[in-house]
């Protein structure tokens, strides 16, 4: 995600390479680096890679960046006051623009762009500032999906450790939606479609009767709370469940 934002913010500026980098507690991280920027340069960190090391320290130019919370761009940086000079195997650097990343108020990162043919002006500036925005929306959506899914497995691992399955009706359009360890109990393929009928077949046909009137019972308002038998995999279990029902404003 890092790369493709780097890539639409490189080519909206006809930059030559450029990075993007988030704040943490060692300085800042490098989330995403250009290829151009890294075929160029010759650095070799401590593990042995031709690369940067993951974090910098908030100095030079680019710490400047974050340290006033605005962007700027410079076309000598080598006589800018912030310069701190390159590392031997840096690529050359002829001019650079960068602009903060901003979540509730706080710079959390930033884009930094360099080596513009003929340098930058308040333009290219005007762009990067306009893609910032919708670059914190994009990794926080991208966070708030990994935190979702990790949720969702953590979920998964306590249900089928407690051998506890959650399930949802939609009685309108007659959709049931199982939990994994709901289909494991079953003994039915995950990801089957599901129905209402679906789930009566899985039912000892002793008790299949008695479960589709007290599920009738619970639509009209009454408690579901039940205990009876299932078949899976040719195997008879007995199951409790129970379930909550949600209303409409209308108490439908």
């Amino acid at each position: 995600l890092g790369s493709i934002c780097l890539a639409i913010a490189e080519e909206a500026t006809q930059s030559k390479f450029g990075f993007i980098g988030k704040i943490n507690t060692k300085g800042l991280q490098d989330l995403a680096i250009s290829d151009p920027g890294w075929e160029a340069c010759t650095i070799t960190d401590t593990t042995g890679h031709n690369k940067q090391a993951s974090n910098f320290k908030l100095h030079g130019i680019y710490g400047r960046v974050l340290l006033d919370g605005k962007g700027f761009f410079v076309n000598d940086p080598s006589h800018h006051p912030d310069s701190i000079g390159l590392p031997a195997g840096h690529p050359a650097l002829t001019s650079f623009l960068g602009v903060p990343l901003f979540h509730e108020g706080k710079a959390i990162g930033m884009v930094a762009l360099g080596n513009r043919e003929f340098g930058y002006t308040p333009y290219q500036l005007e762009i990067v500032e306009a893609l910032a925005t919708p670059i914190v929306e994009a990794f926080n959506r991208k966070r708030a999906e990994d935190a979702l899914r990790q949720s969702r497995e953590d979920l998964d691992r306590a249900q089928e450790i407690g051998q506890i399955g959650s399930w949802r009706m939609d009685v309108v359009e007659n959709v049931l939606i199982w939990s994994s360890e709901n289909y494991r109990i079953f003994g039915i393929p995950e990801n089957t479609p599901l129905t209402y009928e679906t789930f009566l077949a899985a039912i000892h046909p002793a008790d299949r009767e008695y479960v589709d009137a007290r599920w009738q019972a619970a639509l009209a308002g009454e408690p579901y709370d039940i205990e009876h038998r299932i078949i899976a995999n040719g195997k008879t279990k007995w199951v409790r469940e129970k379930a909550y029902l949600e209303l409409d404003d209308a108490g439908n």
